[in-house]
């Protein structure tokens, strides 16, 4: 099972984006996994607000709970739209 929200912040970016998997699935359970930042220590985020990303994107959280399911694809959504960061792919530790 995977619960979530799509805004972390108030300005509806994806820092401090909460996430909980639960049941397994061939995912390792039990665990508090947290992403380091992946933008430069600037104070400043996206669209100039305050926050920096955490961690890499959402959407390589769900392309790895779909090849769990057995699926074979590697984007979910609109990679052309990613302001340059890189959402392809699974995400690590999570095996």
């Amino acid at each position: 099972m995977f619960w979530g929200n799509e805004c972390g912040s108030y300005e509806h970016e994806t820092s401090h984006l909460p996430v909980v998997l639960a049941g397994g699935g061939g995912l390792r359970m039990g665990r508090y996994l947290h992403w380091g930042n992946i933008d430069p220590p600037t104070g400043k985020g996206p669209n100039g607000s305050g926050y920096q990303r955490l961690g890499p994107p959402s959407s390589r959280l769900l392309v790895s709970i779909a090849r769990q399911f057995g699926l074979d694809v590697n984007q979910i959504g609109n990679v052309a739209t990613a302001r340059g960061i890189n959402c392809t792919g699974t995400l690590d530790r999570l095996l």
